[in-house]
């Protein structure tokens, strides 16, 4: 019984070979490796098998170098389609990095300029927008960092440091009513939020409104009842609306908490400004005090 010389349907290149049905040189060297027993026809010139090992064998450092790059940006792509912004991507990084070290060393100027090249590298990048209108806050630009918080919060929502941040912006440019909406979304997000209830409290203070300055300052005792900065500011918000004994009450309790000589100062000013106004009436519901007129001196002589 004579075997089929003729080529596999599939497969031209395969033959037959001492009884046995040559497999195809793609599977062979995929599954078994490179079968020496495989016919071929002397006037193809070279062995297929030989030339597709070859191919293949030379492709492999190619192909490692594409993988390298590749499978790095594909899993990063998924995770950031998986997991909600984390603030910095791959290509801001570097720089938000050098900025955080700059601004360690007090270099404002050099952190913004790294920032900036972060920022245009990657624009969603929330971590680099957020730095960046800490650095503009203390350079004195508070309405340009404003609108970098707000753009943080534009992709972290949620998150509370957020609206603190712009809130203190906005009270610096003197836009307190914008900072009574920003202290009020960060006190909805973190109800325990000392920095919160004090910044909203300098808001309304900067709106005359005393008496809610007030017990946002009270709020803040609640929390933290050792807080010398909410104890100052409460015994100032009594005193500008009308309550000195509440006020003194409050200014004796952060005069014996403060260390600072410069707040030591002013306290006492202020407690001395109020034992003042609290005389006052007490002098005027007297009336003038009137001397005696001496009577008639002898004369002399």
């Amino acid at each position: 019984m004579s075997h089929r010389t003729g080529p596999m349907i599939g497969c031209p290149t395969a033959g037959v070979t001492e009884g046995r049905l040559a497999t195809c040189p793609e599977r062979s060297i995929i599954q078994n490796g490179w079968s020496p027993s495989t016919t071929f026809s002397p006037r193809e010139g070279k062995n297929p098998n030989v030339i597709n090992k070859r191919l293949w064998v030379e492709g492999l450092p190619v192909l490692a170098v594409l993988l390298c790059f590749l499978v790095p940006e594909i899993l990063c792509a998924q995770v950031a389609h998986r997991t909600p912004d984390r603030g910095t991507s791959s290509a801001a990084r570097p720089y938000v990095e050098q900025a955080k070290q700059a601004m360690d060393k007090g270099q404002h100027s050099r952190a913004l300029r790294l920032l900036n090249r972060g920022i245009a590298r990657d624009k969603k990048s929330s971590v680099a927008y957020k730095l960046r209108g800490v650095v503009l806050s203390r350079m004195g630009l508070h309405q340009r960092a404003a609108k970098d918080f707000g753009k943080y919060i534009e992709r972290n929502p949620s998150d509370a440091a957020g609206y603190l941040l712009r809130g203190d912006a906005e009270n610096m440019s003197l836009n307190h009513r914008a900072a009574v909406v920003d202290y009020t979304s960060a006190i909805k997000l973190k109800p325990t939020s000392v920095a919160a209830y004090m910044g909203r409290g300098l808001a309304y203070a900067g709106l005359e409104r005393y008496t809610y300055a007030l017990k946002d300052y009270q709020w803040a005792l609640k929390l933290d009842p050792g807080n010398v900065e909410a104890l100052t500011n409460a015994g100032r918000a009594c005193m500008l609306s009308g309550k000195p004994f509440a006020a003194m009450s409050y200014l004796k309790m952060a005069l014996d908490q403060e260390r600072d000589p410069q707040w030591i100062r002013r306290i006492k000013e202020w407690m001395s400004k109020l034992v003042e106004d609290t005389e006052k009436p007490k002098k005027e519901a007297r009336g003038p005090t009137r001397s005696r007129s001496p009577g008639p001196q002898k004369p002399l002589w």
